[in-house]
């Protein structure tokens, strides 16, 4: 049972941290960069492969870790069920942490990174620590936002504390500290299969009376969508299928009250705008089908893994490199 955030808790300086990396055909050299980082900076790594390819070698690759643990699902079976899993498989371990990190495969933590949010979450006052149950870390410095999503960052900023922390009502999920008896207690929506996974959690673990919080530090590289140029200008995309599951689960999340409006409508419209400009006038057809698919299936809550014939790309992209 989920204890009340007001009934106290450890601070700081009596924790240990155990992490779990979610996989899909990764690229193994990137992954050993950041599980050997993890690995630094926790006591205990579950990696849990949802259904790649390059599974066994994958297992060799990681085999000579310290600390690391490899899970291999037979198939793709979701975000939200690979982060289960590696949580109940920690909790199995009694490895008696207080914390679990969750990353995504192309994470990188800064060294030192969970040091200073520790050290930086002690400088809190007591009440604040022990409410919260999630502590988030940023992957681009804090800056204006633009647009529809400078209306999305004002509802989703809920406060400032001081210490370089403030609190939010949504995070990303990669580069999260979940409190453990949070993670344990509050499953993560393996409906939902991906995307949207992590304000879903957000929401639920709020709607409990935990505080999400965020520390505006730079601690960790993380690059949301893949990234192209069009037209000299560089721009963040999502291929059809996620374009799919950001449209059917947002919707959903924003009918359940989960989602501010003004964040549901920023996702759609950047992501919208990113997928025709970067596949061109020929795919709005295209675009317009997934889009319309999304919503109708959050609507009628259709939920789980789809496989449309419609959310193929409608053409080979060259991805621009990362500096």
């Amino acid at each position: 049972m989920l204890s009340s955030p007001m009934s106290g808790g450890a601070s700081s300086g009596a924790v240990s941290v155990a992490a779990v990396v979610v996989t899909h055909e990764p690229d193994i050299d990137a992954l050993l960069l950041t599980l050997q980082e993890t690995s630094r900076q926790v006591s205990r790594t579950v990696v849990v492969d949802n259904g790649s390819q390059c599974q066994v070698p994958l297992m060799r690759r990681l085999e000579p870790l310290s600390g690391v643990a490899l899970i291999r699902l037979g198939e793709n079976r979701g975000i939200a069920a690979a982060l289960n899993i590696g949580v109940r498989r920690l909790a199995t371990e009694e490895l008696g942490h207080t914390w679990v990190l969750t990353l995504d495969q192309d994470t990188l933590l800064h060294p030192g990174a969970i040091t200073s949010l520790l050290g930086s979450l002690d400088l809190l006052d007591a009440t604040t620590r022990n409410e919260c149950g999630v502590v988030g870390l940023r992957h681009k410095s804090v800056e204006m936002s633009h647009g529809p999503w400078r209306w999305a960052e004002r509802d989703n900023r809920v406060r400032d504390l001081g210490n370089g922390f403030r609190e939010r009502r949504l995070l990303i999920t990669s580069g999260n500290l979940v409190r453990r008896e949070v993670a344990e207690a509050i499953p993560f929506e393996e409906p939902l299969f991906m995307d949207q996974v992590d304000y879903a959690f957000c929401a639920a673990v709020r709607s409990r009376g935990w505080r999400v919080l965020e520390l505006t530090d730079v601690l960790m590289d993380h690059q949301i969508g893949q990234v192209f140029e069009v037209r000299r200008r560089v721009r963040r995309y999502e291929t059809g299928q996620r374009l799919y599951y950001i449209t059917r689960n947002s919707t959903l999340l924003m009918l359940r009250r989960q989602l501010p409006l003004s964040v549901y409508l920023a996702q759609l419209l950047s992501w919208c705008w990113a997928y025709g400009a970067v596949n061109g006038p020929s795919a709005i057809p295209r675009e317009m089908t997934i889009v319309l698919a999304g919503l109708g299936d959050g609507i009628l809550r259709r939920l789980g893994q789809r496989e449309y014939w419609f959310l193929a790309e409608p053409r080979k992209q060259q991805a621009k490199p990362q500096a």
